[in-house]
Order: structure tokens, then C-alpha cells, then sequence
């Protein structure tokens, strides 16, 4: 008697059963994931071009490779992975968006680019990363916190350098306070803290060099034929900046006073000196010279210039430097051409 035949499943027609959530109809493996042993049916083929990691396990030289069917699916067991992170890869590279729904969590997205990098899907999503990564442009440390670990495992200079130069800005407790610290290898995780507190040390110390210019540039501006000693208006002129953004009040929660600079965010800082130069030094008389006063340049107009240049410079981390310690000129052609450039300079004068 002729041995009876066995019928593939309709193409597209889902034959799972109900606790198997189905990427892939007609899917010839289903992934075992996490400790939950979330089951999810998926196509070898897919898997394969997405992933070089996947493409040589399901490959001919693995056992996870022999038995594949899209009749008799064979279960893989991935015990170690997080079965959200790789449900949300394997729904995006089985073209199932709607199923993945909006704006990924940070710790979520997170835990994909650890899968990402772990299986090498990086190129494959490089797309759905770009919109999983919008949430960078909010200044939330936490967030952000979460996106900088992220765009590590992925590789990313520029999600990399974007999210810590967010973060340096938006933050102003030390970095270790927001936790993650086993979220980067031990060598880059160190060398990443201290880069961090750095480069914001830096960062306060350029912004009060600012401020000081900018009463200085401002005070240069007072003219006035009798002595500026002498000048009640001129006083005024010359204290009212320092009173206003360096002292502030006497309990010093307003003022720029280094000791406060060092406890606040840069953003509060840029903030907190717009503010006090956006108040106007008022010329009260005292002095028999006041009809031949000259006014200062505007605190609010040198602020809005000297600021401005601040902020457009900033940048953040790069993730060159974290990964490997080397410094920037040797893998930075920019840098490193202007870095020969100024050595040849002083070669020639010497």
C-alpha cells in the first residue's frame, strides 16, 4: 500500500499552535527565547540574510541547521536571549512593523541593540533604528541614559555622539548616579564614566570663562568723561552683572557662583545666565556728566552671541575614543590633518 503523502500548509496560512506567536506562516524553525521560553516562529531563510551569526548556525555545519520544516517547524533554544528584544527583531526583519507598534521604551530599545550586536543584525535594522532612536532628541537622563548604552552595542558614532552631547547638557549629577554601569564592558565602561565627567568639567569651566567675558566685554563698552569711580552710573553698570548672574541672591540658589555651577545642569546654567542679561541695569543719576553717559553694549545681545557660539559647539562623546582609548587625532581625519598641519606650523617658526 503506497504510503500516504503529506501535504505542506497552505502558503500564508498559520498552522501553529496557539502559545507560538507566528512571525512566519510558513516558518521552517521556531526560536525557543529567555527564560519564559517564549516561542516564535520564524523563516531560516529571513533569519540567514539578516544575520551572518544566524546564517552559520542554521547553516549545514550546525545541528540547529538539520531538520528544518516548514511542515514540522524544529524548535532552537535560545536560553541566554531576552525574549522581548528578539521578538521585536524578528517581527522588523519578517517586514511585521504594525506588529512591533510605536515608540520603543529606552530599556527595551537597549536590550535590541544587545541582541543586534550579539547576532550581528545591526545592518538589518538599520532603518527601524533610526525611529527607535527619536526619543534621543527628548532631554531625559534617564532616557537618554538608556539610548547611550544602546548606541554602543550598535556601533552608532552618531546616536553615540548625539545622546552624550543630550546628556552632558540636560544632566548635572555625576554620571554613576544613573546606574547601567555593567551595561558596556569593564575597560569601556570605566574609560566611559571618567570621558563623561571630563568632557562636563570642561564643558562648566568653558561656560564660566564665557560668563566672565561677558561682563568684561560689556563694562569696556561704559564710557564716561568723569571717572568711572566717581560715576554712580558707571558703578552700577560695572556690578550689575556680577550681582545678577554671579552672586544672585544671598543663598546663593540663583547665582553662577562656581559652587553652584558644579551641582546644576549646563542647560540651567545657559538658562539662569539668559535670564539675569535679560534684565536692564537702570541709570538713576548721581552723576553731573549723565547727559554725556555713552550706554553699554546690551548684557542680552553679548549673552545671545557669546552663549549661541557655546551651544553650536558643543559636542558629544566619541565612540571611537570610549571603545578603544586612542586619542581623537588618530582616528579622526579632521583632527588629525589640522593636528600635523599646527606641528609643521611650529616646526618652521622653530
Amino acid at each position: 500500500m503506497p504510503e500516504k503523502a503529506t501535504l505542506s500548509p497552505p502558503q500564508g496560512k498559520d498552522v501553529s499552535p496557539p502559545e507560538v506567536i507566528t512571525m512566519a506562516p510558513s516558518g521552517d524553525a521556531i526560536m525557543v527565547v529567555g527564560k519564559a521560553k517564549r516561542k516564535m516562529r520564524v523563516h531560516s531563510v529571513i533569519l540567514s540574510a539578516a544575520s551572518p551569526v544566524f546564517k552559520a548556525m542554521l547553516g549545514p555545519s550546525y545541528s540547529e541547521g538539520a531538520g528544518l520544516s516548514t511542515v514540522n517547524p524544529k524548535e532552537i533554544m535560545l536560553p541566554e536571549d531576552n525574549e522581548d528584544a528578539l521578538q521585536t527583531i524578528f517581527y522588523a526583519i519578517h517586514f511585521q512593523s504594525d506588529a512591533i507598534g510605536g515608540q520603543l521604551s529606552p530599556d527595551l530599545v537597549l536590550q535590541v541593540a544587545i541582541a543586534a550586536n550579539k547576532y550581528d543584525f545591526i545592518n538589518a535594522l538599520k532603518y527601524p533604528l533610526q525611529v527607535w532612536f527619536s526619543d534621543g532628541t527628548i532631554p531625559d537622563a534617564q532616557k537618554l541614559w538608556k539610548l547611550v548604552f544602546a548606541a554602543f552595542w550598535i556601533q552608532s558614532e552618531e546616536y553615540f555622539k548625539s545622546t552624550t552631547k543630550m546628556l552632558l547638557t540636560c544632566y548635572g549629577e555625576p554620571f554613576l548616579r544613573l546606574g547601567c554601569i555593567d551595561q558596556m564592558p569593564p575597560d569601556a565602561g570605566g574609560r566611559f564614566f571618567g570621558m563623561m565627567e571630563q568632557k562636563r568639567s570642561e564643558l562648566r569651566m568653558d561656560l564660566l570663562s564665557r560668563i566672565v567675558d561677558i561682563g568684561r566685554s560689556v563694562a569696556s563698552t561704559y564710557k564716561c568723561i568723569n571717572s568711572p569711580h566717581n560715576c554712580k552710573y558707571g558703578k552700577e553698570c560695572q556690578t550689575f552683572f556680577w550681582e545678577q548672574v554671579w552672586c544672585g541672591t544671598p543663598q546663593n540658589t540663583t547665582g553662577l557662583h562656581p559652587s553652584r555651577l558644579a551641582r546644576i545642569s549646563l542647560d540651567e546654567a545657559v538658562a539662569a545666565v539668559r535670564s539675569a542679561c535679560a534684565t536692564k541695569p537702570s541709570e538713576s543719576g548721581g552723576c553731573k556728566y549723565s547727559v554725556y553717559h555713552v550706554k553699554p553694549t546690551s548684557f542680552e545681545a553679548a549673552a545671545s552671541v557669546t552663549l549661541g557660539s557655546f551651544t553650536q559647539l558643543l559636542e558629544g562623546l566619541c565612540l571611537t575614543c570610549v571603545r578603544t582609548g586612542e586619542e581623537h587625532k588618530t582616528h579622526d581625519p579632521a583632527v588629525a590633518k589640522n593636528t600635523v598641519f599646527q606641528d609643521e606650523e611650529g616646526m618652521r617658526r622653530g
